[in-house]
């Protein structure tokens, strides 16, 4: 039998989280002290999606029970097609914890699992998914013949020819929310301290975590603005019940993209909740950077794929003021021109995966001949833009002619409290020689955070 050509994959989060919940069998693996090998034991399980966990049930004085309280643990779920040797696998890495919360019990008690091993499983466990990873080995696609007529071969330099006109992107009144959202909501506990939620906001790239939810009350959030906030003044008990902001906006899934935008342009606010239109519950999360990469001409899940992750924590650092940014700043900026239209300046941010692009060049000034324009357009101000139908209007307009910078040498205790006082994620770097060299991001300060404070 002739067998198609196969890659490898990456899978996103969302398929990830898919594949989760598509299934009912995985594999705990655990590493216990003093034991020669790892401990690996098959588990059938039920995965939540609204606290975005695996959970599943274990008898008291097992040896299952034992283990989850000694170790971190892996969990893995994987399928094949042996026939055409094809298959996929998902990790998790995390921490076992027993659910003990009355409440919580009550509800995850509706979610109908039913453990095959026989015996008393009276205990419910939850792994949540905060790290998680997946591949797909699976067939290349074969071109039909009319899908390769008006391809052109790469030139191999990666830019478009003097004849490639770019083309504004399809506009967003006929998308709808659960096309552009991003599935399940990632929680936290009330109880959570600050590293906990700075782990959660990093590892996932995320700016905000949602408090779990109370039946019946209206779900709080957590920004990575408000953790700053609290990691500046030092509160090394603050709790995430303690910063949650009011209660978060939310949009049904069924509505059109531009409800959205009016919802965020209106309330400038870079993230809803999305929730089912017949239950109320939560589905999923749509931002402002979903809405810039559809007004791009991209799809979102691509997008979120390959946006560039927090910067990895300085070894040895204690606090923000030990951190430099240099150390930590992504390094150069995207750039447009001022004339350009504002859907190309979507279509920058959608290709290179940032969400502030820079405008610089030399721009008219009407009778005043013409002046050097220097400034930031960030993906909430395309986001106005979009709902005011003003994606044709020049860069220069709307860019932020007084960015907020820090030096290269600055701490990043200094940059994290201009974000904070300034109510802005993205800082222009600037180098010694006077000019901008990078951008430092709430979530560089972030995983900062969450690698300095060590929780007792």
């Amino acid at each position: 039998m002739s067998l198609p050509a196969r890659q490898m994959r990456e899978l996103d989060r969302s398929e990830c989280l898919q594949l989760l919940a598509q299934t009912a069998f995985g594999r705990i693996a655990v590493n216990v002290a003093n034991w020669a090998q790892p401990v690996i034991r098959p588990v059938n399980y039920v995965f939540d999606q609204r606290s975005q966990s695996v959970l599943f049930r274990s008898g008291i004085g097992s040896k299952l029970h034992a283990l989850i309280h000694a170790a971190k643990v892996t969990f893995e779920i994987d399928g094949s097609d042996a026939a055409h040797r094809l298959g996929w696998s998902v990790i998790i890495h995390g921490v076992c914890e027993e659910i003990t919360n009355p409440a919580e019990l009550r509800r995850i008690d509706g979610l109908g699992l039913q453990p095959w091993a026989p015996g008393p499983k009276g205990h419910w466990i939850r792994i949540r998914a905060h790290t998680v990873s997946g591949r797909r080995l699976e067939a290349v696609p074969e071109l039909e013949p009319d899908q390769t007529a008006g391809v052109q071969p790469s030139s191999g330099s990666g830019r478009q020819g003097p004849s490639a006109v770019p083309t504004p992107p399809l506009p967003s009144t006929d998308v709808r929310v659960d096309e552009v959202m991003r599935p399940g909501v990632i929680t936290c506990s009330p109880e959570d301290r600050l590293a906990t939620l700075a782990a959660i906001m990093a590892n996932h790239g995320i700016h905000s975590t949602v408090l779990e939810p109370v039946p019946g009350a209206a779900a709080l959030i957590v920004t990575d603005l408000e953790l700053l906030r609290a990691a500046l003044q030092e509160t090394d008990h603050a709790r995430a019940a303690g910063i949650a902001r009011e209660p978060a906006s939310t949009v049904p899934s069924d509505v059109l993209l531009d409800a959205a935008v009016a919802m965020m342009a209106e309330q400038y606010v870079a993230h809803l909740l999305v929730t089912d239109p017949g239950s109320g519950a939560l589905v999923g999360v749509i931002s402002s950077f979903d809405v810039v990469s559809v007004l791009g001409g991209q799809q979102p899940r691509l997008a979120r794929m390959l946006v560039p992750g927090p910067a990895r924590p300085v070894p040895n650092v204690q606090t923000l003021s030990e951190t430099i940014v240099r150390d930590v700043m992504h390094p150069g900026i995207a750039t447009c021109t001022p004339e350009v239209p504002l859907w190309t300046v979507a279509q920058t941010m959608a290709e290179h995966h940032v969400r502030c692009v820079a405008v610089a060049g030399i721009d008219s000034a009407g009778g005043h001949g013409q002046r050097l324009t220097w400034g930031l357009i960030g993906d909430m101000d395309l986001v106005r833009a979009r709902h005011r139908n003003a994606l044709a209007e020049a860069a220069a307009t709307i860019a932020g002619t007084a960015p907020i910078a820090v030096g290269e040498e600055d701490s990043l205790q200094h940059a994290a409290a201009l974000m904070v006082e300034h109510g802005t994620r993205h800082v222009v770097v600037v180098g010694p020689s006077g000019l901008p060299s990078g951008i430092v991001s709430s979530l560089d300060v972030v995983s900062i955070v969450a690698a300095a404070m060590i929780e007792p």
